[in-house]
C-alpha cells in the first residue's frame, strides 16, 4: 500500500508522499494528520479486497487531494464557527432564563434584559444550524473537488468504478454501512454521510468476503441516471453518489468548472 501511495503522490507532485495506513473495516479510506506527526492515507482491508490496481489509485488520489487542498485544516476552521455560535446561543438563553428568575424573585422587577438574552439566543441558535448548513454544501464542493483529483491522477472510469463498488457494498451489506455511520471516525471520507470525531482506528468485524456478481460499469450507468438530493443532500458530509459520478464524466474535459458544476 505504501509503494502505491508513494507512486501516486510522486503522480500528484507531491514532494514527500504521505504514510499509508491500514485499518479494519468496511470499504473505506480518509486522509488524516497534522503539522507535527505529518499526513496519512489510511485505507480499510475490505477497500483493498474489492477494488483493483487502477481503483485504489482512485480512491488514493481522492485522498490525496484531500491532502493537496488542505481540506483537514479548512473544514475543521470552518466547523468551529457553528459550533461557536451555537453554544454562544444557549448560553445567551441560560443567562436570560437565570436574569428573569432572579428579577422574578427580587422586588425590582422592571427591565426586560433576561427576554432580550433569550431572544438573542435563540437568533443565535437558528443562525448556528444555518451555517453549519452552508459549512455542509462547502464540504460537498470539497469532495468534487477530491473526485477531480483521484480521476485526475488515475482515471475518471477508476474513480467512477470505485465508488460504484462503494454503492454496491453498502447496498447489501447495512450493517457495515450501519458501523461506518455510527463510527467514530474523521468524515473526510470517499463515502461516509455522518459527522464524527478523529479517530483512525476503529473496531469492526467485516461480514465473510463475497465477489460482485453484477455488471460494475452496468451499475454506474443506472446510478447516473437516478435522481437524488433533498434533505439528506442538504445535510451531509458528501453529495450523493450519482451526482459523484455524473460529475466524473466531465472531468476529462477542460475547463472543469466545479462551482458552476454544483
Amino acid at each position: 500500500l505504501q509503494g502505491i501511495v508513494n507512486r501516486v503522490a510522486e503522480r500528484a507532485g507531491f514532494r514527500k508522499p504521505p504514510k499509508a495506513v491500514v485499518v479494519r473495516g468496511p470499504p473505506n479510506a480518509f486522509a488524516y494528520g497534522n503539522l507535527l506527526f505529518g499526513k496519512y492515507v489510511a485505507v480499510s482491508r475490505e477497500m483493498l479486497r474489492i477494488t483493483n490496481r487502477e481503483e485504489l489509485e482512485a480512491v488514493i488520489g481522492h485522498e490525496l487531494g484531500h491532502h493537496k487542498h488542505r481540506d483537514n485544516a479548512l473544514m475543521l476552521f470552518m466547523g468551529i464557527f457553528p459550533s461557536l455560535i451555537y453554544y454562544l446561543g444557549t448560553a445567551l438563553i441560560r443567562a436570560g432564563i437565570l436574569s428573569s428568575a432572579l428579577r422574578l424573585s427580587s422586588r425590582d422587577r422592571r427591565g426586560n434584559g433576561g427576554v432580550f438574552f433569550i431572544l438573542v439566543g435563540i437568533a443565535a441558535v437558528v443562525l448556528s444550524f444555518i451555517v453549519q448548513i452552508l459549512v455542509l454544501a462547502f464540504s460537498r464542493l470539497r469532495e468534487y473537488y477530491a473526485d477531480a483529483h483521484g480521476a485526475k491522477v488515475s482515471s475518471p472510469r477508476s474513480m467512477q468504478r470505485a465508488l460504484a463498488k462503494l454503492h454496491i457494498y453498502y447496498e447489501n451489506y447495512e450493517i457495515g454501512y450501519d458501523e461506518l455511520s455510527n463510527s467514530k471516525l474523521k468524515t473526510l471520507f470517499i463515502y461516509a454521510l455522518t459527522e464524527a470525531f478523529a479517530n483512525p482506528f476503529y473496531h469492526y468485524m467485516p461480514p465473510p468476503p463475497r465477489d460482485f456478481n453484477v455488471d460494475v460499469d452496468q451499475v454506474i450507468e443506472e446510478l447516473k441516471r437516478k435522481e437524488e438530493g433533498g434533505i439528506r443532500e442538504i445535510m451531509s458530509t458528501h453529495p450523493p453518489i450519482p451526482k459523484r459520478l455524473r460529475f466524473l464524466d466531465y472531468v476529462g474535459f477542460e475547463p472543469v468548472k466545479i462551482e458552476e458544476y454544483v
